[in-house]
């Protein structure tokens, strides 16, 4: 099984919990397959276009993959449109494993897998009647349908009259279900930076994975492959950041831009009291 290499930390970067804590759970991972070398540009087989690890466009690995995981239930992705294929975690969810199928959410159309989802699927989403995932009888769940979006855009793909997803049960990751915090080097919405529990695509559908094969007392196996390709753009992110000594690393780097926002905003505020009382 291969594992990542040992990492260089800039000096600003050995100061960061949230940087140290990244870099600890890559070495966590485990894959079946080398990634020497997977950082490197390479042409897309399709469209030629020089990309790293995969083509978000055509959904083409330019880099070796590991065999594909055998999930024993299918998974659906409704992607928002909204969330660039380029930028989503789940993009490439479907070259790990042929359970796993992304449709990009169209609010005058219904994917045409939606309706093959039978009894057995479940949807993942924190919705008032949703059940903790570790209270699930994983044995009699056959399907899952998550939905790859900004939080406040997921709501209109899980109301669309057209899919019933709300006719489906709903699982959610619960405070117990052994989930950590989320490695994702895009940022929550500032209103939920406290909250808890906000993980990305490929993160939630490994954690629920995770929880179902321990609760079937089986061992994770390669479940670690799913997160192949989100590994490896963490591992180009945090190497960007590194290869810069005036910044430690995204999170960081969103808090400074946040507080330089919060600033202009409240000089400007007090510019427009000081011009109104003249």
């Amino acid at each position: 099984q291969a594992y990542f290499c040992a990492h260089h930390v800039s000096t600003a970067m050995s100061r960061c919990e949230a940087a140290l804590a990244a870099l600890a759970f890559l070495d966590t991972l485990k894959f079946s397959c080398d990634t020497t070398g997977s950082l490197l540009r390479s042409d897309c087989p399709d469209c030629g276009k020089a990309v790293r690890l995969y083509c978000s466009k055509c959904v083409q690995s330019v880099i070796p993959l590991p065999q594909p995981l055998d999930l024993g239930l299918q998974v659906l992705i409704l992607r928002h449109p909204k969330e660039a294929a380029a930028k989503s975690s789940a993009t490439p969810l479907p070259l790990l494993s042929r359970d796993i199928e992304v449709c990009e959410w169209q609010s005058n159309s219904c994917p045409e897998n939606c309706g093959a989802m039978g009894p057995g699927t479940w949807l993942v989403f924190p919705s008032q009647d949703a059940i903790d995932a570790s209270l699930v009888d994983w044995s009699q769940v056959t399907g899952l349908v998550l939905v790859d979006s900004r939080w406040k855009h997921a709501r209109a793909v899980v109301e669309d009259p057209k899919l019933q997803l709300q006719q489906l049960p709903a699982m959610k990751l619960g405070p117990n279900d052994g989930f950590d915090a989320s490695r994702f080097w895009r940022s929550t919405t500032e209103k939920l930076a406290d909250v808890r529990g906000l993980l990305s695509t490929t993160e939630c559908l490994h954690s629920l994975l995770q929880l179902r094969q321990r609760s079937q007392g089986g061992e994770e196996g390669r479940l670690d492959d799913l997160l192949f390709f989100f590994a490896l753009r963490l591992q180009l992110v945090v190497q960007e950041y590194q290869d810069d000594p005036e910044r430690c690393c995204p999170w960081c780097t969103e808090n400074q831009r946040r507080r330089a926002v919060h600033a202009g905003n409240d000089r400007k505020r007090k510019e427009d009291m000081a011009t109104a009382a003249e």
